[in-house]
């Protein structure tokens, strides 16, 4: 784990063979979200759900280009972006803070 954050193809090529597809899957909490107009933060299968039958196919591209990162609550009791805790903890030690923050919803919850 170097602390980034990778898409399917650059995750398959940072962690090649049956071992990347394991860890691809044990990933899965760790999906970008961004704040959809009602404050939610969606994965952006769920904020396509989301806007498409309002804005359309292109309009929810849009609409997810210009949304704000998810937020999640520190220890501290503050609300910080991703960045923010890579910022504060470093690459590695940002993974297990963020993982242990209180996410601003429940994952998956539309």
């Amino acid at each position: 784990n170097d602390g980034k954050l990778y898409n399917a193809r650059e995750f398959k090529d940072f962690y090649p063979g049956k071992d990347g597809r394991e860890k691809w899957t044990g990933a899965e909490k760790s999906v970008e979200r961004r704040l959809a107009r009602n404050n939610k933060a969606y994965s952006v299968y769920e904020f396509r759900d989301y806007y498409h039958d309002l804005l359309g196919e292109e309009g929810w591209v849009s609409e997810w280009e210009k949304a704000k990162p998810e937020q999640r609550k520190a220890s501290d009791g503050s609300w910080y972006t991703w960045d923010d805790f890579v910022k504060h903890y470093g690459d590695k030690k940002a993974w297990d803070m963020w993982d242990s923050a209180k996410p601003a919803r429940k994952t998956g919850e539309l």
